[in-house]
Formats: structure tokens, sequence, C-alpha cells
């Protein structure tokens, strides 16, 4: 008897090629998401808001441009130098009250900024792509 055998290799390629697109889109979004939650006073929050590949950024410059050479596996982040990114998050203004803020957080992101979008595309990912599980 024979062999039978399919050489399936433009089908892995096509799909790899489409699992790096969702990846991409998906990372672009965040990024996004995560600038226009970030609360403005002076903008440098929201304008030092950078992504790299493999570890945290070096620079933080505002820079995106990285996502276009995502593939699937890379780890991604999304980072600021800003030492008040973390009061902003998670409320903790050592000093609550006044016009910016109520009990501790601000009153542009009382739920802050990347917390919120994580929720949001962890729901688009499951409403969208949650079928392949």
């Amino acid at each position: 008897m024979g062999t039978f055998s399919v050489d399936i290799s433009k089908f892995i390629n096509k799909t790899d090629q489409r699992a790096n697109l969702i990846l991409r889109k998906v990372a672009i979004d965040t990024y996004e998401r995560v600038k226009l939650k970030t609360p403005v006073d002076t903008g440098q929050l929201r304008a030092s808001w950078t992504v790299s590949l493999g570890g945290l950024p070096t620079s933080f410059n505002g820079s995106n441009t990285v996502i276009e050479m995502v593939e699937f596996g890379n780890n991604i982040y999304i980072a600021t130098d800003k030492t008040y990114a973390p009061m902003l998050e998670y409320g903790l203004y050592p000093k609550p009250g006044g016009e910016k803020t109520i009990d501790g957080y601000s009153t542009q992101a009382p739920q802050g900024m990347v917390r919120i979008t994580v929720k949001e595309m962890q729901a688009w990912l499951q409403q969208n792509l949650g079928r392949f599980e």
C-alpha cells in the first residue's frame, strides 16, 4: 500500500501570518486605549507610554513602532517611567481631595487606565476569538 501525505506548509504559514496580524491588532488597540484613558494634566504620562518586545523599554518616548514586528509568542510590554502612574492607576494620592481627585482617585480615571483596558481587551478576545478555545 502506498503512502498518503499532504503538504500543509502553506496552510501553516497562512495561519501564522493571521495569528501575527491578530496579535498586532490587539497590541495596538491595547496601547491606544491605555493612552486614551490616561488622564491629562501636563500630558507627560500620556506621551510616555512606550511599547517594547522582550523586556521593559529602555527609553520612554511614546513609541509603538515595534508592534509592526510582533510575532506570535513575543512578550509585549506597554510601560511608562512616570513614578506617579501607580497613583493614577490605583487611587493612591496621598492627599485625597481637591478638584482632581476624589478619595485618592483621579476624577479623570477613577478606575485606572491599564486595568480597565485589560478587562476590555479580555472581553473583546472572548467575544471574537473565544470560540477557538
